[in-house]
């Protein structure tokens, strides 16, 4: 009984500094914004510098995040924000990221249309003492 109460206090320490390992930090690694027409129902072939408000035409927006493959952490989240002008546009917080084995995440956010003033877009991660953080701006001109 002595031998298998040791056995079980061994195993439980063992684990115990197995967990203590901390998990690298996230990192946003880009932000790409690729124009959709609900017209053709085709993503643009071509990125533009400066967008205009077709009624037809929306963005589709893809953070990378980066990390170390393969690993889960339930405190850290990533806070995207989108800002047309000064009002804020959209806002997403992705909780939930499996690295793949090239240690990569991808969030997207699709953007309606009828965008008439510069877009920003921020994301962020949270839940990490090491900020980590790009903004993006997208000017757009009314066209009208």
């Amino acid at each position: 009984m002595k031998s298998l109460l040791m056995i079980i206090l061994t195993f439980t320490a063992f684990n115990l500094n197995a967990q203590v390992e901390p998990i690298s930090d996230y990192k946003i690694s880009n932000i790409k914004v690729i124009p959709f027409d609900s017209k053709t129902g085709e993503f643009a072939k071509h990125t533009e510098l400066t967008y205009y408000n077709a009624i037809s035409t929306s963005l589709f927006v893809i953070v990378e995040v980066s990390g170390k493959p393969g690993i889960f952490e339930s405190k850290k989240k990533v806070e995207i924000e989108v800002f047309e002008g000064e009002k804020r546009k959209a806002k997403k917080i992705e909780k939930n990221m499996l690295f793949s084995e090239k240690g990569k995440f991808y969030i997207s956010l699709l953007l309606d249309p009828l965008m008439c003033k510069d877009i920003t877009i921020n994301a962020r991660i949270l839940g990490q003492k090491t900020d980590s953080g790009i903004a993006k701006m997208i000017p757009f001109k009314c066209g009208e």
